[in-house]
């Protein structure tokens, strides 16, 4: 098990909710602006943690909004949603 931590603040749009109402963790960014970013999410695993966290700018407190547990990986939601051939 291994614990993560995201932000869901994307240019002032709160998206906690979204997060918690779907089920989903979402990456705010397109691939080729966060290639690094989809490789670690590519790595995240059954029973692993992801926290939902703010804090603010030079703060070295972090406020946690929300955890989750990872169900499934990432490639098991790519064969459920039928995105291979």
């Amino acid at each position: 098990m291994s614990i993560f931590g995201a932000g869901s603040n994307w240019d002032g749009d709160e998206m906690k909710d979204d997060f918690f109402y779907d089920d989903n963790f979402v990456i705010g960014w397109d691939y080729n602006h966060a290639k690094d970013l989809y490789d670690a999410v590519s790595l995240l695993k059954a029973g692993d943690i992801v926290y939902l966290k703010a804090n603010q700018v030079g703060s070295q407190s972090i406020r946690v909004k929300g955890i989750g547990i990872v169900t499934k990986s990432f490639i098991h939601c790519i064969i459920e949603k039928g995105l291979t051939k």
